[in-house]
């Protein structure tokens, strides 16, 4: 007898449009940087009464917030794009063995912690399931420096640069003097992102080289997000020892915001009702 054939589902079309929404993140996130810089300098501008320095950044500004505004409907695009390419994947025949059966053996698989909360609704017809992101998928490293970090990563490394001497043969003081303000793990950061390209010239009379890097403001610029999530769940009801119902939720975003703009912390609150046969997802947010 003859099994079902194998499901063997499409997935470079949506690494193509994941590395385009992450394209277009990397282009909002420039452009939001963009602007705020130039909205600095007209302010400081402005604050030494140079009114016609001021006015001359105006086209800029102008500039910045159009290509701001292309690059958030690029990343909604691409967004759509890939929610749509994923809801290509969900057939009859596509249930959750039958797409874990189709990964790649050659690749690991890490299965993160998420809280799961069930509560039943509707007289007990319905079956509201939420589940919360585990602190781990939180992410609020931004990897664009404010100008005080690039001068910071700089004067470390030129710090560095120098022979140890017999005082601080390990450079202890140019460590304790970056992450006095900055913290351990931001500046370990920094210095990554400001490692000068000739390192191989370190300890010598030439200078350093610095790399250039993406900046942003001396604000905070984007909430901390809840990433590496599934695309999709499935939610599998189980009574006296038999499924009862398998629904699948609607596409995940890849990128929840995780914090208010103030940096409260925000929890993720998908809700799914997996009885009703719309198989729908409702984003929302407890505090």
């Amino acid at each position: 007898m003859t099994g079902p054939a194998p499901i063997v589902p499409q997935l470079q079309p949506i690494a193509a449009a994941r590395q385009a929404l992450d394209a277009a993140l990397a282009r909002q996130t420039a452009a939001r940087a963009s602007l705020t810089d130039l909205r600095r300098q007209r302010d400081t501008l402005l604050r030494r009464g140079d009114a016609a320095g001021a006015l001359a950044l105006d086209p800029r500004i102008t500039a910045a917030q159009t290509a701001l505004s292309t690059a958030t409907t690029d990343v909604a695009t691409a967004a759509a794009r890939l929610a749509k390419l994923s809801d290509g994947l969900i057939t009859p025949a596509a249930t959750p063995e039958a797409l874990v059966g189709t990964l790649d053996a050659a690749l690991p698989i890490t299965l993160l912690p998420v809280r799961l909360e069930a509560r039943y609704a509707a007289n007990a017809v319905a079956l509201n399931v939420r589940i919360y992101p585990d602190q781990i998928h939180v992410d609020s490293h931004e990897r664009e420096l404010t100008p005080d970090e690039v001068t910071a990563g700089t004067d470390y490394w030129r710090a560095r640069w120098r022979p140890p001497s017999a005082a601080d043969p390990t450079f202890t003081t140019a460590w304790t003097t970056l992450t006095a303000s900055i913290g351990a793990r931001r500046a370990a950061w920094i210095v990554q992102a400001t490692t000068p390209t000739n390192m191989n010239a370190i300890g010598t009379s030439t200078a350093p080289v610095f790399p250039t890097v993406a900046t942003r403001g001396t604000v905070w610029s984007r909430a901390a997000r809840a990433t590496a999530l599934p695309d999709r769940w499935a939610i599998v009801g189980i009574q006296g020892g038999r499924a009862v119902f398998r629904k699948w939720t609607a596409f995940v975003p890849d990128y929840l915001a995780a914090s208010t703009a103030n940096g409260r912390r925000l929890m993720l609150v998908p809700v799914l009702n997996p009885v009703n046969q719309n198989r729908t997802i409702v984003l929302g947010w407890g505090m």
